[in-house]
Parts: structure tokens; C-alpha cells; sequence
């Protein structure tokens, strides 16, 4: 069987990579239930919708990294953000959605 795990992340609670994650944990703890699989093949792709997360999500699809930075926000006030690089280094993503509370 297989099972391709896509989800977005649900704001304010799981990225969309603990999210998969937890699906993943879900699925496995299912099979050693029930046993009627005898081969399962889980393929993790988080997603994002263009809003908070896509950043995280394009890094982590790109095996890239994230850069944690003090910016100053739209009333230029110092605050923590990031952004991402892809794993080839040539991309470089900036996310204006995320909540840095």
C-alpha cells in the first residue's frame, strides 16, 4: 500500500512538518494494530498554501536551511524573523505571513 502525507500546517499549532510527522506515527501505530498490510510505503510531502509556513515548507522540500535574523517590522520595530535558502543555495524565500509573537 501506499500513502502519500500532504498536509498544510495548522496555524498556531503544528508546522506542516510535525503535522506529517504525526500522521506518519498515526499510520505505523494503525498497522501494528491491524496487521493487514503486509508492506506500507509513506511518502511525507508538507505542503503549504502561500501563507505561514510556505517558507519552512520550500526549505525543507529543497533540503535548504532557514537563517534566523533581528529585522524590523512594518512600524520599525526591532523583531526575530528568518528566511530560507534552497538547497542549492541559488533561491531565497522570504515569508511575510509568519507570526513572530
Amino acid at each position: 500500500m501506499k500513502i502519500i502525507v500532504c498536509p498544510d500546517s495548522f496555524k498556531g499549532n503544528l508546522s506542516a512538518v510535525e503535522a506529517a510527522d504525526a500522521i506518519v506515527k498515526g499510520i505505523l501505530f494503525a498497522k501494528k494494530s491491524q496487521m493487514k498490510f503486509q508492506k506500507i510505503n509513506i511518502a511525507k510531502i508538507p505542503l503549504a498554501d502561500g501563507g505561514e509556513g510556505t517558507t519552512i515548507a520550500l526549505v525543507n522540500a529543497t533540503k535548504g536551511k532557514t537563517i534566523k535574523e533581528e529585522v524590523l517590522d512594518p512600524l520599525l520595530r526591532e523583531i526575530s524573523s528568518f528566511y530560507g535558502i534552497s538547497g542549492d543555495g541559488k533561491t531565497a524565500m522570504m515569508e511575510m505571513a509568519a507570526d513572530f509573537a
